[in-house]
């Protein structure tokens, strides 16, 4: 499921980079980018796919 998320989200979002660190309790997905990160459009993704996404800062 982790690499379908990815898959999905890079194919939106070309120029992120994005993983998960499923050894974290949490299984926390990170996505880093050079310039500005849509995080409501990623928050929506979730939604849409019934994934819970919180942001972490």
């Amino acid at each position: 499921m982790a690499n379908q998320i990815v898959s999905d989200l890079n194919q939106l979002y070309s120029d992120y980079q994005i993983n998960f660190d499923l050894e974290d309790c949490d299984k926390v997905l990170r996505i880093e980018s050079n310039n500005s990160i849509d995080i409501l459009g990623v928050l929506n993704f979730g939604k849409l796919n019934n994934i819970k996404i919180e942001l972490i800062i």
